[in-house]
């Protein structure tokens, strides 16, 4: 998009206010990562199709940014690993905080895998046949009835 596209669409006070064509609001939406009915603050609390369909939108950029920020991570903790050997008898705060870190680091990378994975399983429930998805769901009912007896208890 041209900026000054983006310039006369934020002019809106102007005399003559551009109108956003579809395929702007479409670019836009994108771009934050919103629908467009978010964008123009339509949407229907009542329409299940719509919320599934942004459920899945955020998964997937959630899945996104995860594994963006895990390859930074992991370039980081490698090099990490070889500054922290060589300054292993350091006792300078910086390696010692780098030896701390890479414990965690490989906390956070399990977490991380396993959170990919169950957002990989929430991508695969568009990929379910009818009647799959109707014993995901009665599965589904049943685990949630059980929380909340559990919860109740607890």
């Amino acid at each position: 998009m041209h900026p000054a596209t983006i310039a006369k669409i934020e002019a809106r006070d102007s005399k003559k206010p551009r109108n956003i064509r579809l395929d702007e609001a479409h670019a836009l939406a994108e771009i934050f990562n919103i629908s467009i009915e978010s964008m123009i603050g339509t949407v229907r609390n009542y329409d299940m199709s719509a919320i599934v369909s942004e459920f899945y939108s955020t998964c997937y950029s959630l899945d996104r940014e995860i594994s963006h920020a895990m390859i930074q991570l992991s370039n980081l903790n490698k090099r990490m690993n070889f500054e922290a050997d060589a300054l292993a008898v350091s006792t300078e705060r910086a390696p010692l905080e780098a030896m701390v870190l890479k414990s965690k680091f490989y906390r956070l990378d399990a977490l991380t895998r396993q959170t990919v994975e169950l957002l990989e399983d929430v991508q695969s429930v568009k990929r379910l046949d009818s009647d799959e998805l109707a014993d995901r769901a009665i599965i589904a009912i049943a685990d949630a009835g059980a929380k909340r007896h559990d919860d109740a208890e607890a």
